[in-house]
């Protein structure tokens, strides 16, 4: 037995036997195609993730699948790709993001069956200010609008559960 590599091979044969009679080359030369890789993935982002890793504006996120040189190339419909843990879908086109955290995962399938590892990119977007909240200790002056103590100031920030949160509070 011999093994032949990944690629598309031509194997014909012919026998010598210990007295010196050749075969004729075989006419059936059967062609062989190899394909042992698996395809890489990649899911990037229309515009750079900015130095935050948070969006302020959606970007699209892209897919794309490569068959090693030589191999059976991906298959028609065989890249896929889930958002949010949802189900795996043929990848049509760029996806949208909208605010929050979001998950997006693809794989690959080349012709020949072979599937690549499951990529993940986490696209994170937050457009929404944040809501600061003011409380004033005591809540009310003593008399004629003065207070008669030093009041405190209390200042409180929130940006949600889903965005960046909150850098500073400046007053």
């Amino acid at each position: 037995p011999f093994f032949v590599g990944d690629g598309t091979h031509t194997v014909c044969w012919r026998a010598l036997d210990i007295a010196g009679n050749t075969a004729a080359i075989s006419t059936a030369c059967p062609s062989i195609a190899v394909d042992t890789t698996a395809p890489t993935v990649s899911l990037t982002t229309s515009v750079p993730v900015p130095a935050s890793g948070w969006f302020t504006t959606p970007p699209t996120v892209n897919a794309a699948a490569n068959d090693n040189a030589g191999g059976s190339g991906v298959a028609v419909g065989g890249l896929r790709v889930s958002v949010d843990g949802g189900p795996f879908v043929v990848y049509t086109g760029a996806l949208p993001t909208r605010e929050g955290i979001h998950d997006y995962r693809a794989y690959a399938v080349d012709t020949a069956g072979n599937q690549s590892p499951v990529i993940e990119l986490v696209v994170k977007v937050d457009q929404s200010d944040p809501v600061v909240a003011v409380r004033l200790r005591p809540p009310q002056p003593a008399r004629a609008g003065w207070y008669r103590r030093l009041p405190t100031l209390v200042l409180r920030a929130d940006d949600g559960d889903q965005n960046a949160g909150v850098a500073t509070i400046s007053y």
